[in-house]
Protein backbone atom coordinates (compact mmCIF):
# COMPACT_ATOMS: atom_id res chain seq x y z
CA UNK A 1 0.00 0.00 0.00
CA UNK A 2 1.42 3.44 -0.93
CA UNK A 3 2.60 5.72 1.87
CA UNK A 4 1.57 8.85 0.01
CA UNK A 5 -2.11 9.73 -0.51
CA UNK A 6 -3.85 12.39 -2.55
CA UNK A 7 -7.23 13.73 -1.45
CA UNK A 8 -8.84 14.27 -4.86
CA UNK A 9 -11.73 16.74 -4.61
CA UNK A 10 -13.70 17.15 -7.84
CA UNK A 11 -17.16 17.23 -9.32
CA UNK A 12 -18.36 15.08 -12.18
CA UNK A 13 -20.10 18.15 -13.65
CA UNK A 14 -16.94 20.14 -14.40
CA UNK A 15 -15.23 20.15 -17.78
CA UNK A 16 -12.03 21.00 -15.87
CA UNK A 17 -12.38 17.64 -14.10
CA UNK A 18 -12.94 16.00 -17.48
CA UNK A 19 -9.76 17.59 -18.85
CA UNK A 20 -7.47 17.00 -15.88
CA UNK A 21 -8.64 13.68 -14.46
CA UNK A 22 -6.64 11.30 -16.67
CA UNK A 23 -3.40 13.26 -16.19
CA UNK A 24 -3.91 13.47 -12.42
CA UNK A 25 -4.52 9.71 -12.18
CA UNK A 26 -1.51 8.92 -14.39
CA UNK A 27 0.73 11.18 -12.31
CA UNK A 28 -0.37 9.48 -9.10
CA UNK A 29 0.16 6.07 -10.64
CA UNK A 30 3.67 6.94 -11.86
CA UNK A 31 4.66 8.08 -8.38
CA UNK A 32 2.89 5.36 -6.40
CA UNK A 33 0.43 7.75 -4.77
CA UNK A 34 -2.92 6.34 -3.61
CA UNK A 35 -5.96 8.43 -4.50
CA UNK A 36 -8.90 9.12 -2.20
CA UNK A 37 -11.83 9.94 -4.49
CA UNK A 38 -13.86 12.78 -2.93
CA UNK A 39 -16.61 14.23 -5.14
CA UNK A 40 -17.96 17.61 -4.00
CA UNK A 41 -21.01 19.73 -4.72
CA UNK A 42 -19.70 22.95 -6.25
CA UNK A 43 -22.88 24.81 -5.31
CA UNK A 44 -21.86 24.32 -1.67
CA UNK A 45 -18.29 25.42 -2.40
CA UNK A 46 -19.44 28.51 -4.31
CA UNK A 47 -21.85 29.51 -1.53
CA UNK A 48 -19.04 29.76 1.04
CA UNK A 49 -16.17 30.88 -1.20
CA UNK A 50 -17.71 33.76 -3.11
CA UNK A 51 -17.63 31.92 -6.43
CA UNK A 52 -20.55 32.08 -8.83
CA UNK A 53 -22.22 29.28 -10.75
CA UNK A 54 -21.64 29.55 -14.51
CA UNK A 55 -25.04 31.03 -15.45
CA UNK A 56 -24.52 33.88 -12.93
CA UNK A 57 -21.03 34.86 -14.14
CA UNK A 58 -20.40 37.93 -16.26
CA UNK A 59 -20.61 37.31 -20.03
CA UNK A 60 -16.90 38.15 -20.40
CA UNK A 61 -15.94 35.48 -17.86
CA UNK A 62 -18.17 32.90 -19.58
CA UNK A 63 -16.61 33.76 -22.96
CA UNK A 64 -13.05 33.51 -21.59
CA UNK A 65 -13.92 30.17 -20.00
CA UNK A 66 -14.77 28.83 -23.47
CA UNK A 67 -11.46 30.13 -24.86
CA UNK A 68 -9.59 28.34 -22.08
CA UNK A 69 -11.59 25.13 -22.53
CA UNK A 70 -10.73 25.13 -26.25
CA UNK A 71 -7.06 25.76 -25.47
CA UNK A 72 -6.87 22.97 -22.90
CA UNK A 73 -8.87 20.60 -25.10
CA UNK A 74 -6.25 21.10 -27.82
CA UNK A 75 -3.34 20.80 -25.40
CA UNK A 76 -4.67 17.51 -23.96
CA UNK A 77 -5.86 16.21 -27.33
CA UNK A 78 -9.14 15.51 -25.57
CA UNK A 79 -12.46 14.59 -27.09
CA UNK A 80 -14.26 17.36 -25.19
CA UNK A 81 -17.69 18.68 -26.08
CA UNK A 82 -17.49 22.30 -24.89
CA UNK A 83 -21.14 22.99 -25.75
CA UNK A 84 -23.03 20.01 -24.29
CA UNK A 85 -26.80 20.18 -24.65
CA UNK A 86 -27.51 20.02 -20.91
CA UNK A 87 -24.91 22.16 -19.20
CA UNK A 88 -24.60 23.07 -16.47
CA UNK A 89 -26.33 20.04 -15.04
CA UNK A 90 -26.49 18.63 -11.53
CA UNK A 91 -23.79 16.09 -10.78
CA UNK A 92 -25.60 14.48 -7.84
CA UNK A 93 -26.19 11.06 -9.40
CA UNK A 94 -22.68 10.61 -10.71
CA UNK A 95 -21.07 12.08 -7.57
CA UNK A 96 -23.25 9.90 -5.32
CA UNK A 97 -22.41 6.80 -7.32
CA UNK A 98 -18.68 7.45 -6.82
CA UNK A 99 -19.26 8.04 -3.09
CA UNK A 100 -21.29 4.83 -2.82
CA UNK A 101 -18.53 2.88 -4.54
CA UNK A 102 -15.88 4.29 -2.19
CA UNK A 103 -17.99 3.80 0.94
CA UNK A 104 -18.87 0.30 -0.19
CA UNK A 105 -15.17 -0.51 -0.26
CA UNK A 106 -15.22 -1.24 -3.96
CA UNK A 107 -11.87 -1.41 -5.72
CA UNK A 108 -13.83 -0.26 -8.77
CA UNK A 109 -14.30 3.31 -7.45
CA UNK A 110 -11.40 4.77 -9.47
CA UNK A 111 -12.18 2.90 -12.74
CA UNK A 112 -15.87 3.74 -12.31
CA UNK A 113 -14.95 7.43 -11.93
CA UNK A 114 -12.60 7.18 -14.93
CA UNK A 115 -15.39 5.75 -17.08
CA UNK A 116 -17.94 8.34 -15.95
CA UNK A 117 -15.55 11.20 -16.65
CA UNK A 118 -14.63 9.84 -20.09
CA UNK A 119 -18.29 9.67 -21.07
CA UNK A 120 -19.05 13.14 -19.72
CA UNK A 121 -16.00 14.58 -21.49
CA UNK A 122 -17.13 13.26 -24.86
CA UNK A 123 -20.88 13.77 -24.57
CA UNK A 124 -21.56 16.17 -21.69
CA UNK A 125 -24.26 15.61 -19.12
CA UNK A 126 -27.68 14.36 -20.11
CA UNK A 127 -30.97 15.32 -18.48
CA UNK A 128 -31.54 11.94 -16.80
CA UNK A 129 -28.19 10.15 -16.88
CA UNK A 130 -27.80 6.43 -16.83
CA UNK A 131 -25.11 5.29 -14.41
CA UNK A 132 -21.71 4.97 -16.14
CA UNK A 133 -21.11 1.39 -17.18
CA UNK A 134 -24.84 0.65 -17.20
CA UNK A 135 -27.26 0.01 -14.39
CA UNK A 136 -25.32 -3.03 -13.17
CA UNK A 137 -22.27 -0.94 -12.24
CA UNK A 138 -24.29 1.52 -10.18
CA UNK A 139 -26.43 -1.25 -8.70
CA UNK A 140 -23.30 -3.12 -7.61
CA UNK A 141 -21.90 0.02 -5.96
CA UNK A 142 -25.15 0.71 -4.15
CA UNK A 143 -25.55 -2.94 -3.10
CA UNK A 144 -22.07 -2.89 -1.56
CA UNK A 145 -22.99 0.27 0.32
CA UNK A 146 -26.20 -1.29 1.63
CA UNK A 147 -24.34 -4.46 2.66
CA UNK A 148 -21.73 -2.43 4.53
CA UNK A 149 -24.27 -0.48 6.56
CA UNK A 150 -27.04 -3.05 6.98
CA UNK A 151 -27.98 -3.61 10.57
CA UNK A 152 -26.61 -0.27 11.72
CA UNK A 153 -28.92 2.20 13.45
CA UNK A 154 -27.13 5.28 12.08
CA UNK A 155 -24.48 6.09 9.54
CA UNK A 156 -22.38 8.10 11.99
Amino acid sequence: MPDERLSYYFTMASPWTWLGHDEAMALCSRHGVAVDILPVDLADVFSISGGLPLPQRAPQRRAYRLVELQRWRARRGADLNIHPKHFPAPADRANCMAVAAVMGGLDAAAPLTDEAIARLRAHGPVRLPDPPGGARTCADALAALVDRFSGMDTLS
